[in-house]
C-alpha cells in the first residue's frame, strides 16, 4: 500500500485520533502526515459517513473517533473509502476484436471476484485495535515514545 493513498491517510489518521484524549483537526492530523489537510478531510469525510469517526466545527473542535478499535476492521475503513488492494478489472473497448484480450478480461474478472471475496473476509478479521497493539509492542522494542 502506498503510504499517500487514501486508505493509509485514514489509517494513520485513525491510530493518530486513537493516541490522544482530544479531537485533533485536519492540519494536525495532516502535520504528523507530511501531507495537505484537505486530504485528510477528504478521507475522514468518507470515515465520517459510515459511522467511524465525527467532527466537530469551531474552538477546540477537530476529528475524533466513535468506535472502539477493536470494532472497526480493516474492511469497514477499505468499504468506506470504496476502495481495493486489486488492481482494476481490464476494460475492453467495445469494438475490441482481440480474442487474447477477451479471454484475458474474462479470466481475470473471474479471479478478481474470487480474491476481492476472499481479501474481504481476511480483512474483516483484522481490526484497530490488533494493529495498535502491533505499534505499542514496536514502540517498545525500538524505544520509540511517539508514533509518526
Amino acid at each position: 500500500m502506498k503510504k499517500n493513498s487514501r486508505v493509509s491517510v485514514a489509517l494513520h489518521s485513525l491510530i493518530h485520533l486513537s493516541s490522544v484524549d482530544r479531537p485533533l483537526t485536519s492540519e494536525e492530523l495532516g502535520e504528523c502526515q507530511q501531507t495537505n489537510p484537505v486530504i485528510i478531510r477528504r478521507a475522514l469525510g468518507e470515515l465520517k459517513k459510515a459511522g467511524i469517526v465525527t467532527s466537530e466545527k469551531g474552538h477546540g473542535g477537530g476529528w475524533t473517533i466513535i468506535k472502539k478499535l477493536k470494532d472497526i476492521s480493516f474492511q469497514d475503513i477499505f468499504k468506506a473509502l470504496d476502495d481495493s488492494l486489486l488492481p482494476a478489472p481490464i476494460v475492453l473497448e467495445e469494438d475490441e476484436h482481440c480474442l487474447i484480450m477477451k479471454s484475458l478480461a474474462s479470466t481475470m474478472d473471474e479471479f478478481l471476484e474470487e480474491a476481492e471475496i476472499l481479501m474481504a473476509k481476511k480483512l474483516s478479521k483484522l481490526n484497530l485495535k490488533q494493529m495498535m497493539d502491533t505499534i505499542n509492542s514496536l514502540k517498545e522494542q525500538e524505544n520509540v515514545s511517539q508514533i509518526k
